[in-house]
């Protein structure tokens, strides 16, 4: 019985292939991709005030198959009147969010976008150092 191993080579090597390609399409499935508006309050610690003028940044935290948390700065923003910014993103982001006070103080957060619930406020405290 004659067994013809290009044959088997090649099927072994396309079963791979589709095994590989079904593997990391499923870690990367975007089916839960749906846009959302965040609102981040700043206020001061003690005052328990908003803070007005303070820069917000925004970054995106990835962590891609086998290698570091890599860190994609999306945005910066500066807060209102009312110490509050919004802007838009996706749920199936992680992102940090830093607030870079006036007076060189700075808090952070970090979180996974779907754990937010609709119409939440993020809010960070800065704490004035000349208070």
């Amino acid at each position: 019985m004659y067994i013809n191993l290009d044959k088997i080579k090649i099927s072994l090597s396309l079963l791979v292939f589709v095994g590989v390609v079904l593997f990391f399409s499923s870690c990367y499935n975007n089916t839960d991709r749906v846009e959302v508006i965040l609102k981040v309050k700043v206020i001061d610690k003690i005052t328990k005030g908003p803070r007005e003028g303070d820069k917000v940044e925004v970054i995106n935290v990835k962590k891609p198959l086998f290698t570091m948390w890599q860190y994609v700065k999306i945005m910066n923003l500066t807060t209102d009147n009312i110490g509050v910014v919004n802007f838009k993103t996706f749920t199936n982001r992680r992102l940090r969010i830093i607030v870079y006070g006036s007076e060189n103080e700075y808090n952070f957060t970090e979180f996974e976008v779907k754990d937010i619930k609709p119409n939440e406020t993020i809010i960070i405290e800065l704490t004035s150092k000349n208070k």
